[in-house]
């Protein structure tokens, strides 16, 4: 790497530079995204499981219903049976003294029990077709929950590929700026503290205009309409103690769908809230309708900053902390940090106050 930036001139420095650190970006920006997406696949297998055992619940009960009406239907069958009884004893009431009102109260007992037994026949037969109709539901439920747990399978391995590229690109890209800021010091006969200095402040630069531009421009509605109405608030106490557990955590290590001791995005924003009674789900795009919408130029601290990196669903969450900081978990290799608002291209146009 010395070698190659010995080669270069300060200005091939100066564009190498800027294209590493794009490099490193895009890494991270997959790697976030492939995790969010497993998060997503996640909640559908918790969703497809709760539904599975409530259908499999549901099938075994219809099945105890139409069980426990056939059952029903076998002791009047037996009932009318021994009532009706053989030829003799239907000959029985004739021969006692008050033979024809005993034949009449016997006949009118037989109609009895038919018309009881056509009732229940009717009724078990409707508990036979609620009985299939809950087993067909419980089946597919089955279905759907085999399906959901092949999908976190195979996004759980492309969460490991993304993580895997993006510390691969971390290490590669660190290595190569080293390699050209030393030689870019060399070359203009100043030291590496001061270039970095130099690319920290043109960051930060970049990122204060980036912010300024977000908030003049006219938030266009993402994902679905905001519920903002121009009102304020919420509960300070609540979003001051959520800031107050998540800088807890900082340098705590990024674990998929941690919940401590290591966190994601969006593992670290729902420990967070949840620490102050209040009930998020471990997963960004869920997040982002689970509160009040704010464009996020009137973010106030708590309130939740989202990403979308490539125009697909949302990629990453973080925690507002006031004067264009959030407190986040980045991805592997990095762990939770305090850092100013970055990507503002890539920022949703809207906030999320969930307290």
């Amino acid at each position: 790497e010395a070698e190659d930036a010995a080669k270069m001139s300060v200005a091939q420095i100066e564009v190498e530079l800027a294209s590493v650190k794009t490099e490193a970006e895009l890494a991270l920006q997959k790697a976030q995204s492939a995790a969010e997406e497993l998060n997503g696949a996640r909640y559908a297998l918790d969703q497809a499981t709760q539904t599975a055992r409530q259908a499999q619940a549901d099938a075994d009960k219809a099945k105890a219903d139409y069980e426990a009406g056939k059952k029903e239907i076998a002791s009047i069958a037996q009932t009318a049976y021994r009532d009706g009884g053989s030829s003799l004893d239907s000959l029985a009431p004739y021969l006692s003294a008050d033979g024809l009102r005993t034949v009449e109260t016997k006949q009118t007992t037989l109609n009895s029990f038919s018309a009881s037994a056509n009732v229940k026949m009717q009724k078990v037969a409707a508990l036979e077709q609620v009985a299939n109709v809950m087993n067909d539901a419980a089946v597919q439920a089955q279905a759907k929950q085999a399906a959901a747990t092949a999908e976190v399978e195979a996004r759980t391995a492309e969460a490991q590929s993304a993580a895997s590229a993006a510390a691969s690109a971390q290490t590669m890209t660190a290595a190569r700026r080293d390699a050209l800021v030393q030689e870019l010091a060399r070359k203009q006969n100043t030291t590496v503290e001061l270039i970095n200095q130099r690319e920290a402040d043109l960051e930060a630069q970049r990122q204060a205009a980036a912010a300024e531009a977000a908030r003049q421009a006219p938030a266009a509605p993402s994902y679905s309409e905001p519920s903002y109405s121009g009102g304020g608030g919420g509960n300070s106490d609540a979003a001051a103690g959520a800031i107050a557990w998540a800088k807890s955590k900082l340098g705590a290590p990024y674990v998929w769908a941690g919940e401590g001791p290591g966190y994601d995005c969006s593992g670290l924003v729902t420990m967070a809230y949840r620490s102050q009674g209040i009930y998020l789900t471990h997963w960004s795009q869920a997040q982002y309708s689970e509160g009040t919408r704010v464009p996020v130029s009137q973010a106030q601290p708590g309130d939740l900053i989202f990403w979308n990196w490539d125009g697909g669903n949302i990629d990453h969450v973080a925690i507002y902390l006031g004067n264009n900081q959030i407190i986040e978990a980045p991805t592997f290799g990095v762990p939770v940090r305090i850092t100013s608002i970055y990507g503002w291209s890539s920022v949703l146009p809207y906030a999320v106050r969930v307290a």
